[in-house]
């Protein structure tokens, strides 16, 4: 059976590389990282510097992961198992390059 979350959103061929949306929200020093594009969007209605990797909660290119260098980091993933380990592999590979990566 497939889960209702895989037909949520549909690729379209030769642009489904993970990316970072929106990326005007880099211009902030302080950035909220959600699981995925509804949340983003609902989060930034609100005036929060939402923005998510384009792939889905544990998706993400560590090379995009220079962008937010020197920035604080909030991760704010599902708080089920999946978005939890998403989070932590996150936040590890986001000490890296953020000021303060937070989960």
């Amino acid at each position: 059976m497939l889960h209702k979350s895989k037909e949520k959103f549909k690729g379209v061929q030769g642009y489904n590389t993970t990316r970072l949306y929106p990326v005007d929200i880099l211009q902030h020093n302080r950035i909220i990282v959600f699981a995925g594009e509804p949340d983003t969007l609902l989060a930034e209605q609100f005036g929060f510097p939402a923005i998510t990797f384009t792939s889905g909660e544990g998706a993400f290119r560590e090379s995009l992961l220079t962008f937010f260098k020197d920035k604080v980091v909030y991760i704010c993933y599902d708080v089920d198992a999946k978005g939890k380990m998403a989070a932590r592999l996150l936040s590890e590979k986001m000490m890296n390059y953020a000021a303060e990566p937070m989960s």
